[in-house]
């Protein structure tokens, strides 16, 4: 479930759905706005190819960990950027257009794809099919929270404080990637479920542990 929340809180709607708005917002005409939004959904998909090559190379929890330094970085630029106080021109639209660059660049090397990998991956057979329908629907209802509360926020805090939350939301997913998520690359599902039940996150590079023997291991 925190592999969902953060998923969605990291702020990857605020840019996708509100990226016209925060553009217009620093200068851009409405239709410079929607060119550039294109190009953001083009490097989206872009920057999944290699995700599919990576996940299975370096593992989920090196792209997850790489992924919301990414988006923090990007954040604290959006942030500082907004904060401020530069007038409109080509540094501040450089600036911003780079921070958004970078952030979805990162959220789709790690975070959008790996999420939907790991969690058909972090549940015993028995109970995997109503445990990630479970998921899935909260997925779409933090999705929902961000999109709903995100214009209000931004109306009353404005961009700059919000970026700031971003920034503190990708640095806690970074910790929990760190210190609870488990690394599930190249391991049984009966590895993965018994280092779960035991409470422990296998932190040694390339996140492999010995093998665990259980009862679906000896009728084998």
């Amino acid at each position: 479930m925190l592999l969902v929340f953060f998923q969605n809180f990291v702020g990857i709607n605020t840019i996708i759905y509100y990226a016209p708005t925060l553009l217009t917002d620093i200068g851009f005409g409405s239709g410079g706005a929607i060119l550039a939004n294109v190009g953001i959904g083009l490097l989206n998909m872009l920057m999944t190819l290699p995700a599919m090559r990576l996940i299975d190379r370096l593992g989920r929890k090196p792209l997850l960990r790489t992924g919301a330094l990414g988006m923090c970085a990007a954040m604290v630029v959006l942030a500082v950027t907004n904060l401020s106080g530069l007038g409109y021109g080509p540094l501040l639209s450089a600036l911003t257009l780079f921070g958004i660059a970078l952030y979805i660049a990162s959220f789709a090397v790690s975070w959008g794809p790996v999420q939907w990998v790991m969690l058909p991956e972090l549940f015993p057979m028995r109970i995997r099919a109503a445990a990630v329908s479970l998921c899935v629907l909260f997925n779409w209802l933090f999705n929902m929270v961000v999109a709903l509360v995100f214009p209000s926020l931004l109306h009353a805090w404005g961009a700059g404080i919000n970026f700031c939350f971003f920034a503190g939301t990708t640095l806690l997913a970074f910790l929990f990637v760190q210190r609870l998520l488990p690394e599930t690359k190249g391991r049984s599902l009966e590895e993965i479920e018994a280092e779960l039940l035991r409470g422990g996150v296998d932190r040694r590079p390339g996140g492999r542990s010995a093998p665990v023997s259980s009862g679906a291991d000896t009728a084998h």
